[in-house]
């Protein structure tokens, strides 16, 4: 047999001798935080991000002074400058304020100070409508248009329908001027316009004659284009509103005729009765109809304010006219069903009599 005697150790490529040390000098590096992770440790990102918000609020802080001083400057402009008393009220006020538009809008612009020039750009709109909707001439306040150099208001305004009649100690017939909602309106002479003044009031440009209203006491001092009160504690703070609705009802029917076309009479007295608790109407002939309570406001078993109406109209086609007796006191008064007379008997004091020395507050 043949035997290689060679030694084949040197033909063998010896192994690669692994060095440890390096080997583990690399696993050792790998727990060492390197200088990228030391900048971003929490503590120095959050010292980051608080530098950078800081920084962008001040440069918002500055953007933001800097935007307000321009608005500022924008709003000063004269092309949005708009005196107070060139503000334009939609329509103009009716003929019986005296004191015209720039009555009010003065009255408007003192009670609310306001200046005399105000910007069309700075000036909260809204809160200008509610101060035009304080002022005791105007009803309601619409929405305000701005336009260049220009403002302009929508408004309704109060309409006269009567006249609170009382008397004093010291003056008699004084007349305080109310609205449909018994709101009480300027009424001083510097203050309101008459076109006629005596027998009947006529506010100047209004077609109607005014009511005068009695009976109600003397009223509280009150602040005008509030509902006057009546300082009588008989009498409830609601009589007032209700002998407005009473007037206007009237006034609405003033030129109505009968079925047969026939006029009604005319109603230039309301007179309240604490003892009824109810409204009586004096024609110009001194004829008296219990009517008892103000429209919307009736009893359950009373008649509506416009089935009396119809019920008079059909009284005067019977009868002709409102013809009553007035040396028996007659009264005409309304059942559920129709008008009927009432002659109270002498000794009657109480329900459906005429009020007692009605021509006083």
């Amino acid at each position: 047999m043949l035997t290689d005697d060679h030694d084949h150790s040197d033909d063998i490529e010896a192994e690669p001798t692994r060095d440890r040390s390096s080997s583990g000098s690399r696993r050792f590096a790998r727990l060492v935080e390197s200088p990228t992770a030391r900048r971003l440790s929490p503590r120095r990102l959050l010292a980051a991000l608080a530098l950078a918000t800081l920084a962008a609020w001040g440069i918002s802080e500055a953007g933001g002074r800097l935007s307000r001083s321009v608005g500022r400057w924008v709003a000063s402009r004269p092309e949005h400058q708009v005196p107070f008393s060139e503000i334009e009220m939609v329509p103009a006020p009716p003929p019986y304020v005296r004191s015209g538009v720039s009555g009010i809008l003065d009255s408007v612009r003192v009670e609310a100070k306001y200046p005399e020039t105000i910007s069309t750009l700075e000036t909260d709109l809204e809160a200008l409508r509610v101060a035009f909707s304080r002022n005791p001439w105007i009803e309601r306040a619409g929405p305000i248009r701005s336009s260049y150099r220009h403002l302009s208001i929508q408004v309704v305004y109060r309409i006269p329908m009567a006249l609170v009649v009382f008397n004093t100690e010291t003056e008699k017939d004084l007349a305080v001027v109310i609205d449909r909602e018994g709101v009480e309106m300027p009424s001083a002479p510097s203050q309101f316009e008459w076109s006629e003044k005596k027998p009947r009031y006529r506010a100047a440009g209004d077609s109607h004659t005014l009511v005068e209203v009695r009976g109600l006491g003397v009223p509280i001092s009150n602040r005008l284009g509030l509902v006057l009160k009546s300082s009588n504690p008989r009498i409830d703070d609601d009589k007032v509103p209700e002998a407005a609705k009473l007037a206007e009802f009237l006034a609405i029917r003033a030129d109505s005729k009968t079925p047969k076309g026939r006029p009604f009479p005319d109603f230039p007295n309301i007179v309240y009765d604490p003892r009824t608790s109810g409204f009586f109407l004096l024609d110009s002939k001194q004829n008296w109809v219990f009517w008892k309570s103000a429209p919307d406001k009736e009893l359950t078993e009373e008649a509506k304010s416009t089935e009396k109406w119809l019920m008079l109209g059909r009284f005067i086609d019977r009868y002709g006219s409102l013809e009553l007796d007035r040396n028996d006191q007659d009264i005409l008064r309304f059942t559920p069903t129709q008008a009927e007379v009432y002659r109270p008997s002498k000794s009657e004091t109480g329900k459906n009599t005429k009020p007692s020395n009605h021509s006083r507050g």
